[in-house]
């Protein structure tokens, strides 16, 4: 399902995703999403979207998660227009593991698409690549939750519980076949997971960094953390989505504190928590328990900002915190964001593309163009100020015509 937002259209990572699907030959189904939103742009999506694939118009299927419009609709077409999986349900046994969890009780759970073969509880199984071999203890599809089956074929997709303790075992991209008879080959395309992405903070070439009067430039990362909140521009990087509201706050609330090998949310904490989620007014309070992952974009980043604030940090960093937001929920999420400041009395830095902002909060404006700072106005100045001078200061200070409408409107 190739899903568009209605009112973002066609962003960098959809079509590297979109890509993606092309090369393993996947059935595109194009979905626009979220046209019940003020902001919708439907028919211009519409076009960003043919241009990208080369799609009719009518293939391309019209949805509000929020109203449900097109959603029977989406539905039908992954049954009309998905192509049934071919196999041989009388062969060797090919199972190829798409993904594994870790469960502290069971070990590691894989989960697996049959490309040939049937599979039953009790077998004697394999993983192809690493050689090691198993006993398949529970089989069992995925709904809403794991329905354990005797016997899958052909076609089907589920998971399998072996006892398998070390995660090096399980490998994405690797083959399950019987011990007693096995495949001749793995399925094609098996290669080793290579990491991409390497999480921290890039160190300071030049300069240094001075809060309240000391240097704190060479301070390892965890230790800054006592002194600095930051709120991301992505709503999903402030938070750990497979734990709870109340971890994610307890996380934050110990942030630079010393930590012993007991971890659990005292009843104080838990009082001060659902106080806290109070003052958002999003309900949070009630849902505690709740899987982060489970939220909107807007909650996860109010309760991003909730998380940055509640130890009240010497310094608190918002980048470009409500940039991936629709319009509404960006100015909700701004709305809370003088709200905690002006209460808490933080010293906060805010970079922004959006002119009105920048004008209209807080005491301090800073332009800067390629790295240097052109313009620095506060007090009187500042409040006086208008966009369209703003603008001009731009184009004196960089010698550029400055032409972006997003940032001179401020929408």
């Amino acid at each position: 399902l190739l899903i568009v937002d209605a009112t973002q259209g066609v962003q960098a990572q959809t079509i590297s995703n979109l890509y993606m699907a092309i090369d393993h030959n996947l059935e595109i189904i194009p979905v626009i999403n979220k046209i019940d939103m003020p902001s919708a742009m439907p028919d211009e999506v519409e076009d960003e979207i043919v241009d990208l694939i080369g799609c009719d118009p009518e293939d391309i299927i019209r949805a509000s998660g929020k109203t449900g419009e097109g959603v029977e609709d989406i539905l039908n077409a992954v049954v009309d227009r998905i192509p049934h999986p071919e196999g041989k349900t009388e062969a060797p046994l090919q199972a190829l593991i798409f993904d594994s969890v870790f469960n502290s009780f069971r070990g590691i759970i894989a989960y697996f698409k049959i490309e040939n073969g049937t599979i039953r509880q009790g077998d004697k199984v394999k993983f192809f690549n690493t050689g090691m071999e198993y006993t398949a203890d529970e089989i069992g599809v995925l709904k809403m939750d794991m329905i354990p089956r005797k016997q899958l074929s052909t076609g089907d997709v589920g998971y399998i519980i072996s006892g398998i303790k070390d995660s090096k075992e399980v490998k994405v991209g690797d083959t399950i076949t019987h011990v007693a008879r096995p495949c001749d080959k793995a399925i094609e395309g098996f290669q080793e997971v290579k990491p991409m992405v390497f999480a921290g903070v890039y160190p300071i070439d030049k300069g240094k960094i001075i809060l309240n009067g000391e240097n704190i430039s060479q301070w390892p990362e965890h230790k800054r953390a006592k002194f600095l909140g930051r709120v991301f521009q992505d709503p999903m990087m402030g938070t750990a989505a497979d734990m709870e509201i109340q971890e994610n706050l307890a996380l934050a609330y110990r942030r630079g504190m010393r930590r012993g090998m007991k971890w659990a949310i005292t009843k104080e904490e838990k009082v001060k928590y659902k106080e806290a989620l109070k003052q958002l007014g999003l309900g949070l309070e009630e849902r505690m328990t709740s899987k982060v992952g489970l939220l909107s974009g807007g909650q996860r980043q109010a309760l991003t900002l909730l998380m940055a604030s509640l130890r009240k940090p010497e310094l608190l960093l918002l980048d470009e915190h409500t940039a991936a937001l629709d319009p509404k929920t960006a100015a909700k999420v701004l709305a809370l964001t003088e709200k905690i400041i002006e209460e808490q009395k933080l010293t906060a830095l805010m970079i922004t593309h959006n002119m009105k902002d920048a004008i209209r909060l807080g005491n301090r404006l800073i332009m800067m163009h390629e790295g240097r700072i052109i313009y620095d106005v506060s007090g009187e100045e500042k409040k006086n100020l208008k966009v369209h001078q703003l603008l001009e200061k731009f184009e004196q200070a960089s010698g550029e015509e400055f032409a972006n409408d997003r940032m001179m409107l401020g929408n």
